[in-house]
């Protein structure tokens, strides 16, 4: 009976990261002049989509690139994929600039959005079909 119960919590207690909707995988790269680059590799879920709380870690700073670059062969996105990164009130910090994707070219976008750190930031990746891939890469400067 003891067991099944510590299965159960720990079931509950991790079913945020079990059932996670896609997934991600960040890196992070020091650059010169208090500078960092964050790569992040998404793959969509059966449903074409990924959302995760993605940004908690990341340093303060002033995003000022962001640079969407969809997948390539069998991992390449259905075409017309959307990307937001949104902050906890629901700005979408893209401004609609990660609507409507071509599944070939890639697209920067520039912005001149200041975050503290405090916040978790959400990327969203909707319309990219069933275990897609693509990369968001992000420059934050101090």
């Amino acid at each position: 009976m003891k067991k099944i119960f510590w299965s159960l919590a720990i079931l509950v207690l991790f079913a945020n990261e079990l059932f996670a909707v896609g997934a991600t995988v960040v890196t992070e790269t020091r650059l010169p002049g208090n500078a960092y680059k964050y790569t992040i590799v998404w793959t969509s879920d059966g449903s074409g989509n990924v959302n995760v709380q993605t940004f908690a870690t990341f340093g303060r700073g002033r995003l000022y690139q962001v640079e969407l670059t969809p997948g390539t062969s069998t991992l390449q996105p259905t075409n017309l994929y959307d990307v937001t990164l949104k902050t906890p009130a629901g700005t979408d910090i893209l401004a609609t600039l990660g609507t409507d994707l071509s599944n070939v070219n890639g697209k920067l976008v520039y912005t001149n959005f200041y975050y503290d750190g405090l916040a978790p930031l959400d990327i969203t990746v909707a319309a990219a079909g069933a275990a897609k891939s693509g990369t968001f890469t992000l420059w934050i400067a101090e």
